[in-house]
């Protein structure tokens, strides 16, 4: 709320120690699909030129855009518009062939990751260097020793990904007492013993993951 009482963005935030990103002058379809994740069409509609959005939530991270300036679309010419299609068309058979050139590799387990990602939790909805994994394809978290392969190719920012197991852990000790103690003292007070029991046993199967991908 004191943000949406300033026009000094730069100012606010190195007094608050955030990060304040110019994504400079962009189209409003790329802005779509740059930030389609945090529902872009739902906030920009409604900004004026020098308004700020309010707090918008990505897993632990919050984000707030203030819009500096705006100009209307101009007509394009006949070819300039031609040449548009043409792209967008090519681009569009391009991920036609990616895809299909991705659920081949899977059906014949051709598989040749080189890249793997760090440790990240089962429960994590996005993949380091990679963005956030569409809400379909969760499932890519729970791929295993003994089933390594996710069957499908994923579509994240427009490339299409494969993944499979590389291998896992616990979490350590420290980390695994603290978060039970944490849900011993809320659950206890609200759904009895044998909830905490059954919700520790869930914790304590929290593994993290570290995977194998291959971008097509």
């Amino acid at each position: 709320m004191d943000l949406l009482k300033t026009d000094n963005m730069d100012a606010y935030a190195k007094k608050k120690g955030l990060t304040v990103v110019d994504i400079e002058a962009i189209k409003e379809g790329d802005l779509f699909r740059r930030f389609g994740h945090l529902r872009a069409g739902e906030w920009l509609k409604d900004l004026k030129k020098g308004d700020v959005t309010l707090p918008i939530r990505e897993g632990t991270r919050s984000y707030i855009f203030k819009l500096i300036d705006m100009e209307p679309g101009k007509p394009f010419d006949k070819a300039t518009a031609l040449k548009i299609l043409r792209d967008r068309i090519a681009r569009e058979k391009a991920k036609e062939y990616a895809k299909a050139l991705a659920a081949d590799i899977i059906a014949k387990k051709a598989f040749q990751g080189t890249n793997s990602t760090g440790l990240i939790s089962r429960r994590s909805a996005s993949i380091p260097g990679i963005g956030n994994v569409p809400q379909e394809h969760l499932g890519v978290f729970a791929i295993s020793e003994k089933s390594p392969l996710y069957s499908q190719p994923i579509e994240i920012s427009g490339r299409y990904y494969i993944f499979s197991y590389k291998d896992e852990k616990l979490p350590d000790k420290k980390e695994w007492e603290n978060e039970k103690e944490q849900f011993r003292r809320f659950l206890a007070t609200k759904k009895g013993e044998e909830l905490v029991k059954s919700m520790l046993i869930e914790l304590k199967k929290k593994e993290k993951i570290k995977i194998h991908w291959q971008e097509v």
